[in-house]
């Protein structure tokens, strides 16, 4: 059975879980710049994520610079409930359900990708991965920038 809150405490635990998720997203856009080079001189600094642009630029830099910190803050797991996925996809470790939001990905597909990597033990990236499951070139294109491939496990 959940407990009742009265309405004042509700009130504050809304409060604090919103607060905690706005510390968290500046923790990791902490945690991304002191691991990301500094930009080239005359241009000016990007925004660390594109959280609400759905690209997440500055996350798949990230994941292809830095893979095990990239995993560490779950870039790519929107199905983690701690994770700031960034608005990305990590093929080699998110659930089925997760799989299911990448465009062109229905739930045989998202079965079939689950399957192949537990097999090989991941892929190496999306073209690994379109080739070893024969996903046609459209398809392929269509998940490019929604995509990482992070290393298994953990």
């Amino acid at each position: 059975m959940a407990t009742a809150f009265t309405p004042g405490e509700e009130q504050w635990r809304t409060r604090l879980g919103t607060l905690r998720q706005v510390v968290r997203q500046e923790l990791v856009a902490r945690q991304l710049a002191a691991h990301l080079p500094e930009p080239r001189p005359g241009r000016p600094p990007q925004q660390v994520l594109d959280l609400g642009c759905g690209q997440g630029t500055q996350a798949l830099r990230l994941a292809r610079e830095k893979p095990e910190l990239a995993k560490e803050i779950g870039i790519g797991r929107p199905d983690r409930p701690d994770a700031d996925s960034a608005g990305l996809v990590d093929v080699n470790n998110a659930n089925v359900t997760a799989l299911l939001t990448l465009p062109g990905v229905n739930g045989d597909l998202a079965t079939e990708i689950v399957e192949a990597r537990e097999k090989v033990g991941g892929f190496s990236s999306l073209e690994d991965c379109g080739a070893a499951l024969d996903i046609d070139g459209g398809t392929v294109e269509g998940l490019r920038g929604h995509v990482v491939f992070l290393p298994r496990g953990g």
